[in-house]
């Protein structure tokens, strides 16, 4: 059951929404520049699946956008991602939005982390997909449902707690 929700997990991280493509000027609320706080190596493990270790290192890739390498080691086994994202501020909440650089490149998804810094720890939590998500036709009805939702612990994947 845990190797279950572990999976669903990092399903849910690279193929949230699919088939929303990326495009910087797509955002939530105003497109941050880089936070130099995000740009380390961050490594920790997810609440509840003690035997996965998460490292996430952040790179800058241009004045806006982040370049992502996340792995992910369970049972001696890693699986790597690369990502290139930015950030949006909606209030007091941070949006990471995320696109795959996976190939192949014409079936890449873009995702959401809501994210805090905590002195010297990254609090990242994913948007999950469900049934409501899965009916969602455009970037705008998206960008609604997260704004709606951007308190509803429901919405969002269970805190994975970062160290630098």
């Amino acid at each position: 059951m845990k190797l279950l929700t572990t999976n669903v997990l990092i399903i849910t991280l690279l193929c949230l929404l699919t088939g929303c493509p990326y495009e910087s000027e797509h955002s939530l609320g105003q497109i941050q520049n880089i936070d130099p706080n995000l740009i380390k190596t961050w490594k920790g493990k997810q609440i509840n699946f003690e035997d996965d270790e998460w490292i996430i290192e952040v790179t800058d890739f241009n004045d806006k956008e982040y370049l992502v390498d996340l792995k992910i080691r369970r049972k001696g086994a890693v699986q790597s991602y690369k990502m290139r994202a930015f950030v949006s501020k909606i209030g007091s909440n941070n949006i990471l939005h995320f696109q795959s650089l996976m190939p192949p490149t014409e079936h890449r998804t873009f995702n959401y982390i809501k994210y805090r810094l905590e002195s010297e720890k990254l609090v990242v939590r994913f948007l999950k997909k469900n049934d409501e998500t899965r009916r969602l036709n455009s970037k705008n009805e998206l960008s609604k449902y997260i704004m709606r939702n951007l308190n509803d612990e429901k919405a969002w994947s269970k805190s994975i707690i970062l160290k630098k």
